[in-house]
Parts: C-alpha cells; sequence; structure tokens
C-alpha cells in the first residue's frame, strides 16, 4: 500500500534569513574604469545558515550603493568622533556597547544616505529566494559611472556622469539588520 507524502512546509511558516544565514559577496570585472565607462558586477548571494530561510535578492532590497571615497571617509570620522565623544558617558552609564552598536548603524546608513547612485532609484519586481544548505545566487548589475543622486527614476543616458576619482561600492540589504558585502573600491580615470 502507499503512504501519502507530507505536504510541504507551507511558506508562511519559513522563516525570514538573517546576517547569520547569508552572506553577501560583491566582486568587480576590473576595479579600473575610464571616464564614461561602465562597471559590471556580481553580486552573489551565499547561504551559510543551518535551516531553509526567505530572503529578496531584488534591487529595490539588496541596494548596490556607490559613494565617493572622500564622503565615506568623512562619515566614517564623524561617526568616529561622535562615538569618541561619548565614552565618558558611557562609561558612567554603562551604555557602551548599546551605544557602539548604534554608531556602527549609522555609519552603515550613511552608505545608502549618502550615496550618488544607488540600484533602488526604479522600483523592480520582487526576486524572493528560498535558500537552503548549499544554496546560492549570483545577479550581475552594471554601473554605468553615472550619478542618479537625487534624480529619482532617470533613463541612464540622461544622468550626469561622476568625476573622476575613487568610488566605494557596497551592497546593503535594507530588509535584514546588518547583511551586507564588504566595501570594493573602483578608480574612474
Amino acid at each position: 500500500s502507499r503512504k501519502s507524502v507530507p505536504d510541504p512546509r507551507p511558506v508562511g511558516l519559513t522563516p525570514r534569513c538573517t546576517a547569520r544565514d547569508i552572506n553577501i559577496e560583491l566582486s568587480v570585472k576590473s576595479q579600473n574604469v575610464p571616464m564614461g565607462g561602465s562597471v559590471e558586477l556580481t553580486e552573489r548571494f551565499v547561504y551559510e545558515g543551518n535551516t531553509s530561510c526567505l530572503i529578496d535578492a531584488s534591487d529595490m532590497n539588496s541596494v548596490l550603493s556607490v559613494n565617493s571615497s572622500d564622503a565615506v571617509s568623512k562619515a566614517n570620522d564623524d561617526a568616529k568622533d561622535s562615538k569618541d565623544g561619548k565614552d565618558n558617558k558611557e562609561v558612567k552609564s554603562g551604555k557602551n556597547a548599546k551605544d557602539s552598536k548604534d554608531a556602527k548603524d549609522a555609519n552603515s546608513s550613511n552608505y545608502l544616505s549618502n550615496a550618488v547612485w544607488r540600484s533602488d532609484t526604479c522600483d523592480t519586481a520582487l526576486k524572493p529566494l528560498l535558500m537552503a544548505k548549499g544554496d546560492h545566487f549570483e545577479k550581475k548589475i552594471t554601473w554605468n559611472t553615472n550619478t542618479n543622486a537625487g534624480k529619482g527614476c532617470t533613463a541612464d543616458e540622461d544622468l550626469p556622469k561622476v568625476n573622476r576619482g575613487t568610488y566605494v561600492l557596497r551592497v546593503e540589504h535594507k530588509r535584514v539588520a546588518g547583511l551586507h558585502s564588504e566595501p570594493l573600491f573602483v578608480n574612474v580615470r
């Protein structure tokens, strides 16, 4: 006699991925690009958890941001100054760990808020992924060395080009706290 196969686990019961479950890697073909050229990037989600989970890999939630290296350096200095200024109060109040985390979160949000280009300026369809042991997902992104800051959803050919310099590229997930790639440097010459 045949036994019935149990129904698969309902999607509503599958937990959302956390920063411990997923690692985001960002790579580039070439770190040097001529003025007006384009940069081809690969964003890779690698599952490292123990139980299946759901994550959205769309450009709306997994946001590639491009910042000038000067803006990132200034933001890092400001975050450090803010933290250093609170050290004496933190020791007295016992809030050192919490304030340190707040400084890191503020620094993290600086990547998105100070970006010269972001992948989430135009609406895109969601890309839900069910991730399990051994899974990975890759997507290609092209940055045409332009700026869409303050421009809204505008066609690439209508956007102004960035100036020569070093730019910091990073992917940050808006819905998963602490999930981001390591910064990647690109030189526009």
